[in-house]
Parts: C-alpha cells; sequence; structure tokens
C-alpha cells in the first residue's frame, strides 16, 4: 500500500500518520510511505528539502532522517496550483491512501486522481 502524508497540520498534530510511519518501521505492514508538502513561491525557485527532511526527522523523533522516506515538494504560485500538484502526484505514483487537513487538497485530490482514498484529519 502506497501512503502519501501532508507535513503540515497533519504529520505536525496528528498520530495517525505516525502510526503508519511506525508499522513501516517495524515492518509489520508492506507499506511505502511518501510525504508531499506545498509551498506558496515563484516556480523560478526550485524547493530545497533538506529543511523538511529535517522537520520530518524532529516530529518522527528520529536520530537521522530515513533515507527511505520520499519528501516531495509541490511549489506553486497559489494554492489552487499546489492541490493540483498534490493530485498528479498521487496519480502518478498510484497512491492508495493520501491524508491531509486541508479540505481543498483533499477535494483535489479526489477529483483529479480517483482511485486514491482521502482521509481528512482536523485540528
Amino acid at each position: 500500500m502506497k501512503i502519501a502524508f501532508d507535513i503540515d497540520g497533519t504529520m505536525t498534530v496528528h498520530e495517525i500518520a505516525r502510526l503508519f510511519i511506525m508499522l513501516h518501521m517495524l515492518r509489520l505492514a508492506d507499506l511505502e510511505l511518501y510525504f508531499l508538502t506545498g509551498e506558496i513561491g515563484s516556480l523560478d525557485e526550485m524547493p530545497d528539502p533538506r529543511g523538511r527532511v529535517k522537520q520530518l526527522a524532529e516530529i518522527l523523533k528520529w536520530s537521522e532522517p530515513n533515507p527511505d522516506c520520499l519528501i516531495h515538494i509541490c511549489r506553486a504560485p497559489t494554492m489552487l496550483s499546489v492541490a493540483g500538484q498534490k493530485a498528479m502526484f498521487c496519480k502518478k505514483h498510484n497512491i492508495d491512501l493520501f491524508i491531509d487537513d486541508q479540505p481543498m487538497f483533499i477535494n483535489t485530490v479526489r477529483a483529479l486522481s480517483p482511485k486514491t482514498v482521502c482521509l481528512q484529519v482536523h485540528a
């Protein structure tokens, strides 16, 4: 099963994401984990994932970042464009489950990647 998590507002707040990651790390489930995060900004500037890798390591209490985890930064000039990038990532990578806290992202993934099951978490 392929699972994609949002970082801000999801990984930073909710235990459900940490549960999936624990199962993966203990090899109790056959999971592929992806971390999608959005940034508003110019498409001319390439996002630097190093800060996000460090943030994720702190959230998950890893002494070092886990090289098995893929972090994809969806950078676009608007939130709607970021939502579209998250949806296209899910579709392209055949993501089975997408977890996010933002309704716009959930709705866009549902519309553009209909095979992906979406779970919205609430603060």
